[in-house]
């Protein structure tokens, strides 16, 4: 692989959640990634653990498909975002 000559990086700072930054000591128990600001989020009206419409796998628990499957050889991530078409998983 040859990388592009525009290549540019850029590291944004993630906020890190309330319930940590005021009480460490109750990071474990705390929902470490905080809520998606949009009203009508896909992945928290499925409570953030959804069966994928585009591959088929279930109980991804973040807003991407985590599926790697294997065509002709070759590895391929599945990478398919939440939306109104993905079921929830069932708990």
């Amino acid at each position: 692989m040859i990388p592009c000559d525009n290549l540019t990086q850029q590291s944004l700072p993630y906020p890190t959640p309330p319930s940590i930054s005021y009480a460490p000591e109750t990071a474990a128990s705390s929902l470490l990634a905080p809520k998606c600001p949009l009203p009508d989020c896909p992945f928290e009206a499925k409570d953030r653990c959804w069966n994928c419409c585009w591959c088929g796998k279930a109980w991804n628990e973040s807003g991407r498909c985590s599926c790697i499957m294997i065509i002709e050889g070759n590895r391929v991530q599945c990478e398919h975002i939440c939306c109104p078409g993905c079921e929830a998983a069932e708990r």
